[in-house]
């Protein structure tokens, strides 16, 4: 989720967006506080409510930091830096600046985000508003937002006219939406999910090659779905103790990890364990909807991604956009010339040091062995 916020030493908005909803807009006024200090004291204690509204299960109050849905980023209007026709001196230039830094200082002290700043103009861009010439930005905003969003209401004087308060929260609400479009953007842009499915470069499919992968699917769709899909507990623990103590992975450490043949999800609740985010690749997209059904709280709070594998190519991946590689009972009866290929592209995935763990039958570990399999990239993981 993406905590927007609308600095300023009379009304600040505080607005969160997740999915492009808006679930949460509030404001606080502080013109009647005196003072920069008064008002910091005043906004801090509204931060606190923040954090505590996101941050901390609720269901225990000691929880601090393990909210099922919390704030992953915070987005700030930025300050003025010049003059507006006369609307603002140089004093109330700097005390605004002044009250930004601090109030910013207080959103990374308590939620431990660096803040973001956008300007107001990017903002609206970002949400696809455009100001005609000569209407006020703060109208076009809140007609904007009256019109396209329902769960945004305003309450209005005995004038007929809206709350002051109303324009503060809608700047917030847009911030808020700017900065998660900006972070669903590059999430998309760092680890490219989204995106035209296209061979890798390193070798043009042949014939040979679409057989064995279409050789390849028909095995995977023999399999029963509840066949060795079902973990053991003893395997499952086997696994965890080869990934920490052969490898020495912690967990929680890894940031992104990929699942090559990650079937029905078999190993994303344990991938979870070790890793913030997962990219399931697999050659039938179906299997996706099993593991959205599975980890529907990942799919929402975008620690899950998916890519369908033409079934020896991992295009849609940027190169050194992993931290680890996974692959457990999905490749033991690939051909060697497949597994020479997703070699190559998860050695073009990972990051410089990363690792990775292939299950491999015997066959096919004794041809890597023998150098049939391009040995030196593989040792190169």
């Amino acid at each position: 989720m993406v905590l927007g916020v609308d600095i300023s030493t009379s009304i600040t908005g505080f607005a969160v967006v997740a999915d492009e909803q808006i679930v949460y807009y509030d404001s606080i006024d502080l013109r009647k506080h005196k003072g920069i200090f008064e008002k910091t004291v005043a906004i801090k204690e509204k931060i606190l409510d923040l954090y505590e509204m996101y941050q901390c299960n609720n269901e225990d109050v000691l929880a601090f930091g393990h909210s099922q849905f919390p704030i992953e980023h915070i987005y700030i209007e930025q300050s003025l830096h010049m003059f507006m026709g006369g609307k603002s001196s140089a004093k109330t230039l700097s005390l605004l600046t002044r009250f930004n830094g601090i109030v910013s200082w207080l959103l990374y002290e308590t939620f431990e985000i660096e803040p973001k700043f956008i300007g107001a103009s990017s903002a609206r861009k970002e949400a696809g508003i455009k100001v005609p010439r000569g209407q006020k930005a703060k109208q076009v905003v809140l007609e904007h937002l009256l019109e396209t969003e329902p769960a945004f209401k305003i309450e209005y004087t005995k004038h007929g006219n809206p709350k002051p308060e109303s324009y503060d929260r809608a700047d917030a609400i847009i911030i808020a939406k700017a900065g998660a479009a900006i972070e669903e953007r590059e999430v998309n842009v760092k680890y490219r999910i989204k995106g035209a499915k296209v061979a890798p470069p390193l070798r043009a499919p042949d014939p040979d090659t679409e057989s064995m992968v279409s050789q390849q699917r028909l095995t995977y769709s023999n399999f029963p779905d509840d066949g060795p899909w079902n973990l053991k507990e003893d395997y499952e623990q086997r696994v965890k103790n080869f990934l920490e103590y052969r490898l020495l992975i912690k967990p929680g450490s890894l940031d992104m990890a990929v699942d090559i043949g990650s079937l029905n999800g078999k190993w994303e609740g344990l991938l979870f364990e070790y890793c913030d985010k997962v990219t399931c690749v697999d050659i039938f997209s179906d299997r996706f909807d099993t593991i959205r059904e599975r980890y529907p709280d990942k799919v929402k709070a975008k620690k899950i991604y998916f890519y369908e594998t033409l079934g020896y190519e991992l295009s849609g991946l940027f190169d050194r956009s992993a931290d680890f590689s996974f692959s457990l009972d999905s490749l033991t009866n690939a051909a060697p010339l497949m597994l020479d290929l997703y070699l190559k592209e998860i050695h073009r995935v990972l990051k410089p040091g990363a690792m990775a763990v292939i299950h491999v039958d015997t066959r096919s570990a004794a041809e890597i062995i023998s150098g049939t399999l391009k040995s030196e990239l593989f040792y190169g993981l």
